[in-house]
């Protein structure tokens, strides 16, 4: 199985966070951690090592504890934590998956060259000064008076031209914004359609199952406990979120086939010793009979988990009776395909079960007074046929 240790120093200051199926590897690896930098006598170290050794076996085993106790007291662990489910959950969940698209393209209006300042005759550059010779000599004045225009019209014609290179890049700019902006603006209507029409999907579900539910439309509600199913926690449980759900509305009975867990899927490690004068870590695993003990409590938690949620959340009475059928996939060793073999099966009134104090200490008991079975035929070799009572056979014809 996967490990996962927390490292921390005897301050609680965090080290590091390792993980890996090889215990000893592991542990050995935060030791070393733990006690990196000690420079004592050897003695002191190896007492180091063993206070450190014990201390992380603890801490694995407290952390295999708390799974354990997930897996056998899943009810009590449901009925603290209740489910929160109806039918806009559906439409809550898309629009936590899938934001209204915005546009991926961040676009400003491009910044334009400026031009450059325009030449004017009347500017003081192009005026003439007055200079005393040239009132003596007057074709004097006129020359310089005519080379300043000359002057003007040369810089004018510069102008212009440095004009027409401005106006040919901002024109550039213009065209690649205009681009990027259709571009832009055609993604993102695709995109907005695209997801409205996946919502609307969903809101015309929403609409068409809820109404059905309060009138008892067999899809309608074996639909809402298809929701239920595939969003309860199982607490890391390896269980199939698909079952088989038929109601029959006129009977207000609801029937559900489960895939249930495997008792290879459980923990198996009790709990993790060290020992120092070994310096190993040693994996205390369960008992044949403890594991089949606590497997048959593993399944009858799952059973009744699924039943409480569902008659919980049935707002509408909608089911009167629920009747629970476990299966286990088995792959035959003769002909290599996988056969559902029935396990477990209840049948609960939903008056009687909801009046029950269901709880670790009084599951069997529970179970019993249901009429639960349990069979452990799969875990023979040779393939074997279970046989369920009459009442439950009855189910499927």
């Amino acid at each position: 199985m996967q490990y996962s240790v927390e490292v921390r120093a005897d301050d609680g200051q965090f080290i590091e966070m390792l993980q890996g199926e090889d215990i000893n590897s592991l542990l050995n690896r935060a030791i070393d951690l733990k006690t990196r930098g000690f420079l004592g006598y050897y003695y002191e170290k190896k007492k180091l090592k063993s206070n450190a050794g014990k201390e992380l076996a603890d801490y694995v085993t407290r952390d295999l504890k708390s799974q354990q106790y997930k897996e056998t007291n899943l009810v009590e662990i449901t009925v603290q934590d209740r489910l929160n489910i109806d039918w806009d959950t559906l439409l809550k969940e898309f629009d936590e998956n899938n934001p209204q698209p915005v546009g991926e393209l961040s676009l400003s209006e491009p910044v334009y060259e400026k031009y450059p300042p325009e030449p004017k005759i009347d500017d003081n550059y192009y005026k003439y000064k007055f200079n005393v010779k040239d009132e003596f000599i007057p074709f004097r004045k006129q020359k310089a008076i005519d080379a300043l225009k000359l002057e003007f019209e040369k810089d004018y014609r510069k102008w212009l031209k440095q004009k027409e290179r401005v106006e040919a890049r901002n024109r550039i700019r213009y065209d690649e914004y205009q681009q990027l902006k259709e571009k832009q603006e055609g993604s993102n209507s695709k995109k907005f359609k695209d997801w409205e029409n996946s919502r609307n999907i969903i809101v015309e579900e929403v609409r068409k199952y809820s109404k059905g539910y309060d009138k008892l439309n067999s899809e309608s509600i074996e639909k809402f406990c298809e929701l239920i199913i595939s969003r309860s926690d199982f607490k890391g449980l390896k269980v199939d979120r698909k079952p088989a759900i038929r109601y029959v509305p006129d009977k207000r009975f609801l029937f559900i086939e489960f895939s249930l867990p495997k008792k290879d899927d459980l923990i198996k490690v009790k709990e993790i010793t060290y020992d120092a004068d070994g310096e190993q870590f040693i994996e205390v695993e369960f008992t044949d009979s403890e594991l089949e003990a606590r497997y048959v409590k593993v399944l009858q938690n799952v059973a009744f988990k699924i039943i409480y949620e569902v008659l919980s959340l049935d707002s509408a009475d909608a089911i009167e009776e629920v009747n629970f059928r476990g299966i286990v996939k088995k792959v035959d060793r003769i002909t290599g395909r996988s056969n559902n073999i029935p396990v477990l099966a209840i049948s609960a009134d939903k008056e009687e079960f909801m009046s029950l104090n269901v709880t670790a200490e009084t599951m069997q008991d529970c179970f019993e007074l249901l009429g639960g079975v349990y069979t452990d035929h799969h875990l023979k070799e040779e393939p074997a046929r279970v046989k369920m009572t009459a009442s439950y056979q009855n189910v499927l014809q």
